[in-house]
C-alpha cells in the first residue's frame, strides 16, 4: 500500500515502478523479484505487486492487531478496576 502510494505520487513510469520495487527489495522479497522477472520480464506492475503481497503479506496481522487491542484494553480496565478497591 505504502509503495503504490509512493509511485503514484511520484508519478513514475510502469518501468521506473518496477526498477525502484527493484532497488528497495532485500532479502527473500528481493530474491522473489528476481525469480517473477526471469519467469516473465513483461508482468505488469499490478501483477507483480500482487503476487508480492499474497507472498510476503501477514494474513493475520489484522487479527492479531484486534486481539492485541482487546487485550491491551482488558488489562487497563482491569487495573482501573484495581485500583479502585485499594483505595
Amino acid at each position: 500500500m505504502k509503495f503504490k502510494r509512493f509511485v503514484r505520487e511520484q508519478m513514475f513510469s510502469e518501468k521506473e515502478a518496477k526498477d525502484y520495487l527493484c532497488w528497495v527489495l532485500v532479502d527473500r522479497a528481493a530474491d522473489y523479484y528476481t525469480l517473477m522477472m526471469r519467469e516473465d520480464r513483461h508482468m505488469q506492475l499490478r501483477q507483480l505487486m500482487k503476487r508480492m503481497e499474497q507472498r510476503f503479506a501477514s494474513k493475520h496481522l489484522r487479527e492479531t492487531a484486534l486481539i492485541r487491542f482487546q487485550n491491551l484494553a482488558l488489562y487497563a480496565f482491569e487495573e482501573d478496576a484495581g485500583a479502585g478497591l485499594w483505595k
